[in-house]
């Protein structure tokens, strides 16, 4: 079951790099790819290698959901906190035109 959820969380990603490679006019930087695409798709990688090792390698197994776990939590509190300076900080100009 791991392992099925695990590969189509990496099509996932990889449907945001198509997206991001194709639609996105601006360019984007080094740290939007590292936490958009390269460690959630290490994350979904270690998954992917947990469910595979756990019958023989019960620990390693454990150790490896564990650490997918904490880049899945850093990411998404990185993430949620770009997201809320973005809303904080744009620019309020095109709100007072329509009113």
């Amino acid at each position: 079951m791991r392992a099925v959820r695990s590969a189509s969380l990496r099509k996932y990603c990889q449907y945001y790099i198509e997206d991001a490679t194709r639609r996105r006019p601006e360019a984007e930087v080094f740290e939007d790819w590292l936490l958009h695409v390269l460690l959630p798709l290490a994350a979904y990688a270690m998954l992917a290698a947990s469910a595979y090792v756990y019958r023989s390698h019960a620990r390693a197994a454990l150790f490896l959901v564990a650490a997918a776990t904490l880049v899945f939590l850093f990411v998404g509190i990185h993430n949620a906190w770009d997201a809320v300076t973005y809303h904080v900080l744009s620019d309020k100009g095109e709100q007072s035109e329509g009113e």
